[in-house]
């Protein structure tokens, strides 16, 4: 697969009321020649699991040097118990690659862990779930869920919220005065009303788990969140809707948008944008400069040619919405970034491939790619092709201390590593500086 959210879950990709089968036989990659080599300027990777599939890690954040990521898993991980369905994790990684900790949560139905933020006060992570977890009551359907866990994976709060349908949260933001909680919802929470097939919300609570407010908003078709950000500008989210949101227009079947939201909640500005193709946002980067929305697109941005079946993008925009650049790239396969993020002094976006990029080699199935941008020309800088002899999915990615970090799901292994069966999960930690030295600039 090439989008790594939660594969035959609730909501993402198997979610009710929405066509989404046919894009996801699209999603197959083309397999390449097999190698079990690992790519040099790849620092280590940490890969675990259970013997059954862990799918939809697409939650990582660092603080105090370490990093911490959160996914799901339909089995039982090293020295953890399985509560049913599918559970949640949540896990601390050291700056060599070993573990902390791992905590895996849930109740007999199933989990998600949708996005993690860490601080000095503790983990923050938010999700879903179709029981009721521990100390809390199901509103019906799939509801969201925020947490907050200290640094040694304690509990502190958890607050499970929703409405008679589903409702799932995918992006977390944290401040020093309180929790922003980002999702869509096929129902209508107390007081508000549903526009659509499902409408988008966001919620801020206290640090202490208690719900100060939520706004909920969306046009009359499917919207889909993907990823929230805060900047000095407020707090930015992003996603893909089928129709057209408040305000703006439905380019084809697909759009993605970018959207920002002041603190109290107020909607400051929406872009609506894609081609007359199927066009998904999913990576979110953001800082005082600009914000930068990556994805997958089926058609082709002006000035562009698709060169696959699908190709990966990344947009530019100035902090008052304006569109600055857009970069579409690929190979012949299926391309298609997931996630981005600021390093170094670029924005770099993740995502999976099918094919080669120039002057890389596919390992084999769907490989992990790094791409880096110049911010404000949106130029190529580097490119950086790795995986297994088997299938990669990319979640997200976090830079980092000059580091990037990437998650995701494998069926393959990495050198150095082993498989625990089926799909497992994977952290890895690119070294940049060698990229940067050794790598051939642009494409």
């Amino acid at each position: 697969m090439t989008l790594s959210r939660a594969a035959g879950a609730p909501g993402r990709w198997g979610g009710p009321a929405f066509p989404l089968a046919a894009l996801l036989a699209v999603l197959v990659g083309l397999l390449g020649p097999p190698s079990a080599a690992i790519t040099w300027s790849v620092a280590w990777v940490d890969q675990f699991g259970s013997p059954a599939p862990e799918l939809g890690t697409y939650a990582v954040d660092s603080f105090g040097g370490d990093v911490f990521t959160g996914g799901l898993t339909y089995g039982a991980l090293p020295g953890q118990a399985s509560e049913g369905d599918a559970d949640g994790w949540i896990r601390r990684t050291d700056a060599r690659g070993s573990e902390v900790w791992t905590v895996q949560f849930g109740t007999r139905r199933w989990e998600e862990v949708g996005a993690a933020r860490a601080d000095a006060s503790g983990l923050y992570v938010d999700g879903a779930t179709t029981g009721s977890l521990p100390g809390q009551t199901s509103a019906g359907g799939a509801d969201a869920f925020v947490a907050r866990y200290d640094l040694e994976g304690n509990e502190r709060w958890m607050a499970q919220f929703g409405t008679d349908e589903d409702d799932y949260a995918a992006g977390i933001v944290v401040d020093r005065s309180g929790v922003f909680v980002f999702g869509y919802t096929f129902g209508a929470f107390a007081n508000r009303v549903n526009h659509g097939s499902a409408d988008l919300f966001l919620a801020r609570f206290d640090k202490r788990g208690a719900m100060e407010w939520l706004r909920q908003f969306g046009g009359r078709g499917y919207e889909e969140a993907w990823a929230a950000m805060i900047a000095p500008q407020g707090i930015y989210v992003n996603g893909f809707t089928d129709g057209h949101l408040p305000g703006a227009r439905s380019h084809g079947d697909l759009d993605a948008f970018l959207a920002l939201f002041s603190r109290d909640g107020r909607r400051l500005w929406l872009r609506q944008f894609g081609t007359n193709r199927a066009d998904i946002g999913s990576g979110l980067a953001a800082d005082a400069s600009g914000v930068y929305v990556s994805g997958q697109t089926w058609g082709s941005f002006r000035g562009f040619e698709r060169r696959g079946r699908s190709d990966a993008f990344i947009r530019g925009f100035s902090p008052a919405g304006v569109g600055l650049w857009t970069r579409q790239f690929g190979t012949r396969a299926v391309d298609a970034s997931a996630g981005a993020t600021l390093v170094r002094g670029d924005v770099v976006t993740v995502g999976t491939t099918g094919g080669a990029f120039h002057g890389q080699t596919n390992l084999g199935g769907d490989d992990v790619f790094a791409r880096a941008f110049e911010p404000t020309t949106g130029d190529a800088q580097w490119t950086l092709e790795f995986g297994t002899d088997e299938e990669e999915t990319v979640g997200w990615g976090w830079g980092a201390a000059g580091d990037l970090f990437v998650i995701g799901d494998t069926s393959g292994t990495f050198a150095g590593e082993s498989n625990a069966g089926s799909f497992d999960s994977y952290l890895a930690r690119v070294d940049l500086a060698s990229i940067v030295e050794h790598s051939a600039r642009g494409e």
